[in-house]
């Protein structure tokens, strides 16, 4: 999951990371952050409607499958246009 999550910052981020030799590109790049935050986020978030709901017996097995669905899921593909 560590790739996935690394995999969908910009490629221009991971560049400035290597160049410099320091990982300040990461904390400085609002779009990383956003991207970091919206994962972790959304993947508690339904880690804990998934425990209420009693899907999974624990809080843990909830956080692991929620967690590699919401890195895991890629986004729809565009509606085909209508004539």
């Amino acid at each position: 999951m560590l790739f996935m999550i690394i995999a969908s910052i910009n490629f221009a981020t991971h560049f400035l990371v290597w160049r410099r030799r320091s990982a300040m590109p990461y904390r400085n790049d609002p779009e990383a952050r956003w991207v970091v935050f919206t994962l972790l986020a959304s993947a508690l978030l339904i880690a804990v409607f998934l425990w209420q709901r009693e899907t999974y017996a624990t809080f843990g097995e909830a956080l692991r499958y929620a967690s590699f669905n919401v890195i895991s899921r890629r986004p729809a593909p565009p509606a085909p246009a209508s004539r």
